[in-house]
């Protein structure tokens, strides 16, 4: 059992909950990973007109937020993707291995999640991990590409969209006000597989490897640390 709070307690808790310190948190937890920053991020988040600083912690907060979730759904510069295509074109037979192991993966854990929770599609809070097979088995055939890189470049981004967008619907869903009720439903429903930790493993490690240090590390870590918490 938690500790006994009293209901002056108990309302500001619920207060800090509205106000979404996670904004805050979550920088400071990248920070001390030593996760690269995002330049363009950084800059905006100190100089954009539309925090409305002298309007309290929770319009400041949901501005900060609006702000991260935005430059989560850009693709990563080519700067740090074509290094990481380079290096898997030069180790096509694991690129290829762990992409398919991945996408195989992605899709038992989405049909065992469905078969416990007796439901005929993902809420939408996960929908973007549908996407993810399919680019990934691009990703696996790209890397045998004989006329330069471009096409394991654009799957790479792809993937990293898609990590960034799921990211993103969590987020939503975690600073909501309320829940939606399939959301809620399924999370309840679904708790094992939710939260299996072969599948949030295989995540890490296999995305890890495609989409390297640069660009999955941070990413990666953020998922997984909202994601299984999300299980009952």
């Amino acid at each position: 059992m938690g500790p006994h709070l009293d209901g002056a307690e108990r309302r500001r808790l619920k207060e800090l909950e509205a106000e979404d310190w996670g904004v805050w948190t979550e920088w400071y937890d990248r920070r001390l990973r030593g996760d690269p920053p995002n330049e363009a991020l950084e800059i905006e988040r100190v100089t954009s007109p539309a925090i409305p600083w002298d309007e309290g912690p929770r319009a400041v907060n949901k501005a900060l937020r609006e702000i991260e979730e935005k430059h989560a759904r850009k693709p990563p510069c080519a700067e740090l993707v074509r290094p990481q295509a380079l290096r898997l074109a030069a180790m096509p037979a694991l690129a290829e291995t762990t992409a398919e192991g991945l996408a195989r993966q992605i899709e038992d854990w989405i049909s065992a999640c469905m078969r416990e929770s007796e439901a005929n599609a993902l809420p939408d809070e996960l929908l973007a991990l549908e996407a993810l097979p399919a680019i990934l088995r691009r990703l696996s055939k790209a890397v045998h590409s004989e006329g330069g890189t471009e096409a394991l470049e654009a799957t790479i981004a792809a993937i990293a969209v898609e990590i960034a967008r799921l990211k993103a619907d969590l987020a939503l869903a975690k600073n909501a006000s309320r829940e939606s009720v399939f959301w809620t439903s399924f999370r309840k429903k679904a708790g094992e597989s939710l939260g299996d930790w072969k599948m949030w493993g295989a995540l890490a490690s296999g995305g890890y490897l495609l989409l390297g240090p640069q660009i999955g590390s941070g990413a990666l870590s953020d998922l997984i640390a909202m994601i299984r918490p999300s299980a009952p």
